[in-house]
């Protein structure tokens, strides 16, 4: 019997030198030292820092309802797809606060930094956020555009199956015979019916969706014409009908109306035989960009998305946009207690 107890009482000592020894990936914080950040990311795009911005990774930590944001490196993607630094060179993630206190930790977040950015504080155009989870050795999370910080539930929404969307082919300020040269993300009927789904409305204010066409009739060098910004899904984008409508009473809608003969920002000329060259996007943009910016003239993150209008799709007819949910960025970040 007390050969048996011995035997018990070792194999739990055993097992729980194995458990103190590994944290949840099996991976010993004995040979970590505290505050190592990894970051592992899909989906994020290179972008231009003199154009565009940079990346940067946030720690929130709470204490006692006092809110700590502590930077943890600001950084770009190659070309291959590996995180680098601004410079394109290899990436350091460096934690500079009390290891002692990342218990507190609440959440983690990216955001979308202003080109030639300066100041200390997170923008306010996170592009993925989420929850952390405070481990015996460690505190990692998963960042998502759905994160309360990130979109929220309107992120939630676009990465739901069957979130599509769509537009239509028609100029109401101008009527149906200048029906190529408008396009409206919704139908044509008397009420306006939306196409979104339910519950996209950014309340965040560092991001706008924004409409598009593209001219794909030379595919290296797309040639991109907006349709307007909006936050608001479900009622008219920022400037209306555009600055080139006609007369007639636009929809109460996101779109845009190509009727005058020059417009500051070009028309695209679609027609019913060359159409399958235009394709119809809508996307989301950081709110600090500035109009009339090369940064502002260019797409950031397709959230919705058909490459080419359809031979089916004629003047007056509607039209589905794919959710692009499986391209959309995703973090996980863990850092050594």
């Amino acid at each position: 019997m007390k050969t048996y107890k011995s035997i018990v009482l070792l194999l739990a000592i055993l097992l729980s030198l194995i458990y103190l020894a590994c944290d949840d990936s099996g991976i010993g914080p004995s040979t970590i030292p505290a505050g190592t950040i990894s970051l592992r990311q899909s989906n994020f795009k290179q972008i231009d820092k003199d154009v565009q911005g940079v990346y940067q990774l946030w720690l929130r930590l709470d204490t006692a309802g006092m809110i700590f944001d502590y930077s943890l490196g600001k950084f770009n993607i190659g070309g291959s797809g590996e995180i680098t630094n601004t410079n394109g060179g290899t990436m350091e993630f460096v934690y500079e606060g009390d290891t002692n206190k990342l218990h507190l930790a609440t959440v983690a977040y990216i955001t979308v930094e202003p080109p030639n950015d300066s100041n200390q504080a997170p923008s306010s155009s996170v592009l993925v956020s989420g929850p952390t989870t405070v481990s015996i050795d460690s505190v990692y999370a998963t960042l998502t555009l759905g994160g309360g910080l990130a979109l929220g539930s309107a992120g939630q929404q676009l990465m739901s199956n069957g979130s599509n969307a769509g537009f239509a082919i028609v100029a109401p300020t101008a009527g149906y015979s200048h029906c190529w040269e408008g396009i409206w993300f919704c139908d044509t009927t008397s009420a306006h019916n939306t196409f979104f789904p339910p519950n996209l409305q950014l309340f965040t204010g560092g991001w706008a969706y924004e409409g598009w066409v593209v001219d794909n009739s030379n595919p290296g060098n797309p040639v991109y014409y907006s349709t307007g910004r909006f936050n608001n899904p479900y009622g008219p984008d920022y400037d209306g009908a555009g600055p080139c409508a006609g007369t007639f009473t636009p929809y109460q809608k996101p779109g845009q109306d190509w009727i005058l003969g020059v417009c500051p920002s070009g028309t695209p000329h679609i027609s019913e035989t060359n159409k399958a060259s235009y394709g119809v996007f809508i996307t989301i943009e950081p709110t600090f960009e500035q109009g009339g910016s090369q940064a502002y003239r260019q797409p950031f993150l397709k959230v919705y998305d058909i490459p080419y209008i359809q031979q089916w799709v004629h003047c007056g007819t509607n039209a589905y946009l794919l959710n692009q949910r499986g391209a959309f960025p995703r973090a996980q970040v863990r850092i050594t207690r």
